[in-house]
């Protein structure tokens, strides 16, 4: 008996821990390696839940912990799994009553990832969050609120205007002045149909004769927007010369105010200029002599000694 009992119970045991393990997912023969990420938040994620990887379970979180402003979350991966700085980690949404689970999509692309080493700072992989029904759920307060305070705004402007009494008076007096507004147009343009009517002839035939005008003279179009174009081209090379001479004309006002050139010292120099100024009126001197007496001449001989006598 004492060995049928104690038999029962180890085969109890065993069913036990068997029945643990298959319910976890745990895998005896697989090495599992720690990676760690961080999201903005984690809703109702718990130590224990899946962490899956293209929709297979390949492990469970270990840890949740608050690291600065973000969630820290240490997750247990299959040591098969590699994870890549290009692979999606989302906080997803797997039950109608909040349950969470880690889905990471991976990526060929990117670097791998290192995985936690202990006594080292682990690589931390960016999280995000997929808000769920829970998410949603919560948000129906606040949509809800803010759907009174819009019918309470309603029910003010319907209370100034169509509850109002004088809104009526006013109303009928708009629709009144709109529907005479329209009667005029209506039989403005009927008294006017034959006139518009030409009118718009008038416009299409113009129409048509400026189309035969430009197709007639296109070739002269052209060739009026070539030479307008070479004409501009002309004008900036004119411009340019223009401002090469306004340049030098401007180098040669600044030699002269600075003393530079036979300009600057005839300008400058006032000695040079009594000088001239004697000179103009001795010349004048003697072009009144030589209108009023002629001109005299005194010519002097002196005597050579090789000439002789």
């Amino acid at each position: 008996m004492d060995l049928i009992v104690g038999g029962s119970i180890l085969l109890s045991i065993f069913i036990l821990l068997a029945s643990v393990i298959w319910l976890k997912g745990y895998r005896i023969t697989s090495r599992q390696v720690e990676y760690t990420a961080l999201f903005p938040k984690v809703g109702f994620l718990q130590v224990g839940d899946p962490v899956s990887v293209n929709g297979l379970k390949m492990g469970t979180v270990k840890s949740i912990a608050l690291f600065k402003t973000k969630v820290k979350v240490v997750m247990r991966i299959d040591k098969s799994v590699t994870i890549t700085n290009a692979a999606l980690v989302t906080v997803k949404n797997v039950g109608l009553m909040g349950e969470r689970a880690v889905g990471i999509e991976l990526s060929e692309e990117g670097k791998p990832i290192p995985t936690n080493k202990t006594g080292t700072e682990p690589v931390y992989i960016q999280g995000y969050f997929d808000s769920g029904l829970a998410e949603a759920m919560g948000m129906i307060g606040t949509v809800l609120g803010q759907v009174e305070v819009l019918v309470d705004n309603v029910g003010v402007i319907v209370d100034k205007t169509v509850g109002d009494s004088s809104f009526y008076v006013v109303f009928d007096r708009l629709v009144k002045r709109v529907d005479t507004l329209s009667l005029l147009a209506s039989e403005m343009i009927t008294e006017n149909k034959s006139d518009i009517a030409l009118a718009v002839n008038n416009l299409k035939l113009l129409s048509n004769e400026l189309n035969v005008i430009v197709n007639d003279n296109r070739h002269n179009i052209d060739k009026l927007a070539n030479n307008a174009v070479a004409l501009t081209d002309r004008g900036l090379v004119l411009v340019d010369e223009i401002d090469s001479i306004g340049t030098a004309v401007g180098e040669i006002v600044h030699a002269i105010e600075h003393g530079d050139g036979t300009i600057s010292l005839m300008i400058n120099d006032d000695e040079m200029y009594q000088d001239i100024k004697k000179s103009l009126s001795s010349l004048d001197t003697l072009v009144n002599d030589i209108k009023g007496e002629g001109l005299k001449l005194r010519v002097t001989f002196r005597k050579n000694k090789d000439w002789g006598d």
